[in-house]
């Protein structure tokens, strides 16, 4: 509508909206990987990899990302989401967790810090990660709504620069990086620094074009989406660029995370 000029998102509306006339434009990335399959902790479990879920009642959020990721690898796997396991859409993640607990569900997909959040609340477990069965897929990226982005250039190239120099600071910064995302998800600390400091979700400024497209084939191979041809500039470099000239980059910084 306008309302917002820049926004972050996940993977799946982002570049979801990019198949659409919507006036929206990923700019940049902000995350990579950064999702789970969770075991009940309470109960053992032989699941370990992603065909251990045939026959399985799969507790997910219809779309997310971590949705996405995993069952689309189930397909590629031979595993059809609805005729080889039971996956049960939920609205709230703690449903999800009850689900676990009280044995409704044999596993569930998380996005992080979720996942480390039901090990740290003794829920779940990590059984594997979106990244051992697709590396450095795409995850949360950052918008800018086209319109206000085109009639405002220095102001969209200035939050550029900030959103760069943010993930610069904190990627050198472990302490001020647990402490920030602690505050603004509601979790504690110790549960943040598990995240970062095993790498389960990690910082990624590059647009990916390449897998941006594969996640639109995927969400499209679910259904969610009904093609996945992006819009023109649906994938837009152009202020990074020139954020990263005014900052006298060449190149997007390697976050080393």
């Amino acid at each position: 509508t306008g309302a917002l000029q820049v926004g972050y998102l996940g993977s799946s509306p982002s570049i979801g909206i990019m198949t659409r006339d919507v006036p929206m434009n990923i700019v940049s990335g902000s995350a990579m990987e950064s999702s789970a399959i969770v075991v009940p902790m309470n109960r053992p479990s032989a699941i370990k990899n992603l065909t251990d879920l045939r026959g399985k009642r799969i507790g997910t959020i219809r779309a997310a990302t971590a949705d996405i990721v995993v069952r689309y690898k189930m397909l590629e796997a031979g595993i059809d989401t609805f005729k080889d396991a039971t996956v049960r859409n939920f609205t709230h993640i703690q449903d999800i967790l009850t689900g676990l607990e009280k044995g409704d569900l044999d596993c569930a997909i998380l996005w992080e810090p979720w996942a480390s959040h039901a090990e740290a609340t003794k829920y779940a477990r990590p059984a594997f990660f979106s990244k051992d069965i697709w590396p450095r897929h795409v995850c949360c990226r950052m918008a800018y709504n086209t319109d206000w982005a085109e009639k405002n250039q220095d102001a969209a190239v200035k939050v550029m620069k900030s959103h760069i120099k943010g993930y610069m600071h904190i990627a050198k910064n472990f302490d001020d990086n647990v402490k920030a995302n602690a505050k603004w998800c509601g979790f504690d600390e110790s549960t943040i620094a598990v995240v970062f400091r095993e790498k389960r979700q990690r910082l990624n400024l590059s647009l990916d074009p390449e897998g941006s497209k594969k996640f639109a084939e995927a969400t499209k191979a679910l259904g969610i989406i009904e093609k996945s041809e992006f819009q023109k500039n649906g994938l837009n470099d152009k202020y990074q660029q020139l954020a990263l000239k005014e900052l006298g980059l060449k190149s997007l910084p390697d976050l080393g995370l």
